[in-house]
C-alpha cells in the first residue's frame, strides 16, 4: 500500500475528516494548482466516495517550513502538504 492510498484508507474509515491538500510551487500557480488536481484525481481513482471531502489550496509563494526558532528554518520553494482536518459539525450532512 503506498502513502495515498493509506491516506485515502484513513477517510473512507472516518467520515468526519477532510482531507486538505496545499500546493505551493514558487512563482508559477498554475503549476501548483494543476499539482493539487493531480493529488485529488489520484484519490478519486483510488475511492471516489472520499474525493468529495478532498479540499484544494495552491499558491505561487515559498513555504517556511522549520522550528519556530530562525536557525532551523528554511524556505522551500515547491511541495506539497497534506493535512486531515475534522468536520465541525455544522458541517456534517445529515440523513433523515
Amino acid at each position: 500500500m503506498n502513502e495515498l492510498e493509506s491516506v485515502v484508507s484513513v477517510l473512507a474509515n472516518n467520515t468526519y475528516l477532510n482531507l486538505e491538500v496545499v500546493s505551493f510551487v514558487e512563482n508559477d500557480r498554475e503549476a501548483a494548482r494543476e499539482r493539487a488536481i493531480a493529488v485529488k484525481n489520484l484519490i478519486k481513482s483510488i475511492n471516489e466516495d472520499v474525493s468529495a471531502r478532498v479540499k484544494l489550496s495552491w499558491f505561487d509563494v515559498p513555504e517556511m517550513i522549520g522550528q519556530q526558532s530562525k536557525k532551523s528554518q528554511s524556505m522551500q520553494s515547491e511541495g506539497l502538504l497534506l493535512f486531515c482536518r475534522l468536520i465541525n459539525e455544522n458541517e456534517r450532512e445529515e440523513s433523515i
